[in-house]
C-alpha cells in the first residue's frame, strides 16, 4: 500500500513536471525528447558496439528535462539536437565505418549551437536598446502624441457640435486660427515635457529636436501626419471662405432677424436686451446643437447669462427662419459638408496616432499608462 502510495506520488510529480513543459514550450518539446529516449534504448539493442553514443543520446535526452523543468528555453533546442545526434549514429553505422560522418556531424551540432546563441545574444541586445530608446520614446508619447490626440478629439468635438462658431456678424476666425496650427506646435513648437520621475513638472522642449530619434514607427506616423495636415489646413481655409459668405449673405437679412428675435420675446414675455451683441448671440446659438447656459456662453457674452431661456426656448423656430431663406440655406448645408470633411481628415489623424501609440507599445514594451498623459 505505502508502494502503491509512493508510486502515485513520483508519478503525480512527473506527470505535472511534463503538463508545466508541455505548457511551456508546446508538446513538439515532448515528443522530441522522447523520440530521442526511444532512439537511444533502441539503439542499444541493435548497435551495441556504439553504446558510448548511444549513452550520448541519453545525456541530451536527461539535460532537456532538466532545463524544461527549469523552464527554460533550450531545453526544446536540446530535444531537437538529441533526434539529430541519433539520426547520425544511424547514418554513420550504415553508410561511414570510420565515422568520419559522425565527426561532421557533430561539427555541425557545434555550429547549430554556435548560431542559436549568436541569434539570442544579438536578440538581447536589440532588447537593451530597446529599453534605452523606450524611455525616450515614453517621454516623447507622454509630451507630444498623447496630449496632440486628446486636442484632436476636442476639436471634432467642436466641430461636431458646431461650438467651433465664434461669433457671427461678422465671423471672427480666432478659434479657427487656433485649429489651423495646432499640429505644426506638436510637431515643430515649444512643448512642455513631462518628466517621468515626476508627472507635474515640465519643462519646455523643442519638439523637433526631441523628435529627432531613429525610429521608423515615429518617421512614419509624422509623414503621414503632416500629408493629412495639408489637406485640413486647406478645408479650414475653405470653411472660412464658406463664413465669410454666410456674412455677407445674412446680413441683408439682420434686421428682420432682430424683429422676429423681438416678437418672439414679446410673446413669450420672456424678455430680452436689444443689444447689436446679443442678437448675434442668439443667432450663433441658433446655428448650433448646444444650449446656451452661463459656462458655455464665454466672457464675451457673460452679461447676457441671464437670458439663456430664451435662446434655448426660441432656437428651433429662429432656425427654421434662417432656413427658410434659400441662399443661408445652402451656405449651411455648404458649412455643413466642409465639417465633415474636416470630421473624417481628424478621424485619419487620430487613426495614425493610435497606430504609432500600438506599434511603439508592442516595440518597446510600454503600457497604456506610461504611454498615455491622463
Amino acid at each position: 500500500m505505502a508502494m502503491g502510495a509512493s508510486f502515485n506520488k513520483k508519478w503525480k510529480k512527473w506527470n505535472s513536471i511534463f503538463e508545466r513543459a508541455a505548457y511551456d514550450l508546446g508538446y513538439w518539446t515532448i515528443i522530441f525528447l522522447t523520440v530521442g529516449a526511444v532512439g537511444a534504448s533502441v539503439g542499444g539493442i541493435f548497435f551495441p558496439n556504439h553504446i558510448g553514443y548511444l549513452i550520448s543520446s541519453y545525456i541530451f535526452f536527461i539535460i532537456g528535462l532538466v532545463l524544461l523543468y527549469r523552464k527554460h528555453p533550450v531545453g526544446a533546442l536540446v530535444g531537437f539536437l538529441s533526434i539529430i545526434f541519433l539520426g547520425i549514429i544511424t547514418l554513420a553505422v550504415f553508410f561511414q565505418k570510420n565515422f568520419d560522418f559522425l565527426t561532421a556531424g557533430i561539427t555541425g551540432i557545434l555550429v547549430i549551437i554556435t548560431g542559436w546563441y549568436a541569434k539570442n545574444m544579438h536578440t538581447q541586445i536589440q532588447i537593451m536598446n530597446n529599453e534605452k530608446l523606450g524611455k525616450v520614446i515614453t517621454e516623447i508619447s507622454i509630451s507630444i502624441f498623447s496630449p496632440l490626440e486628446e486636442n484632436l478629439k476636442h476639436i471634432k468635438w467642436e466641430f461636431e457640435t458646431n461650438f467651433f462658431i465664434e461669433q457671427l456678424l461678422p465671423t471672427k476666425f480666432s478659434n479657427l486660427e487656433r485649429k489651423l496650427s495646432f499640429l505644426q506646435y506638436y510637431l515643430e513648437g515649444d512643448i512642455e515635457v513631462f518628466t517621468i520621475t515626476n508627472i507635474s513638472r515640465t519643462i519646455k522642449v523643442s519638439a523637433r529636436r526631441l523628435l529627432n530619434i531613429n525610429d521608423e514607427h515615429l518617421l512614419f506616423a509624422i509623414h503621414q501626419l503632416k500629408k493629412l495636415d495639408v489637406d485640413y489646413k486647406k478645408n479650414i481655409d475653405d470653411l472660412k471662405i464658406l463664413f465669410k459668405q454666410f456674412d455677407d449673405d445674412f446680413l441683408p437679412y439682420f434686421q428682420e432677424f432682430k424683429s422676429k428675435c423681438i416678437d418672439l420675446s414679446n410673446s413669450s414675455h420672456l424678455g430680452i436686451p436689444t443689444d447689436e451683441n446679443y442678437f448675434k448671440l442668439i443667432l450663433k446659438f441658433s446655428m448650433m446643437k448646444q444650449d446656451a447656459t452661463p459656462q458655455n456662453i464665454g466672457s464675451a457674452f457673460e452679461p447676457y447669462a441671464h437670458q439663456c431661456a430664451f435662446i434655448n426656448e426660441k432656437r428651433n423656430e429662429l432656425y427654421s427662419w434662417i432656413q427658410n431663406i434659400v441662399i443661408l440655406r445652402n451656405d449651411i448645408q455648404n458649412i455643413e459638408n466642409e465639417k465633415i470633411i474636416l470630421i473624417c481628415c481628424i478621424d485619419e489623424m487620430i487613426k495614425e496616432v493610435d497606430i504609432l501609440l500600438y506599434n511603439w507599445k508592442i516595440t518597446y514594451y510600454l503600457t497604456e499608462t506610461e504611454m498615455r498623459h491622463y
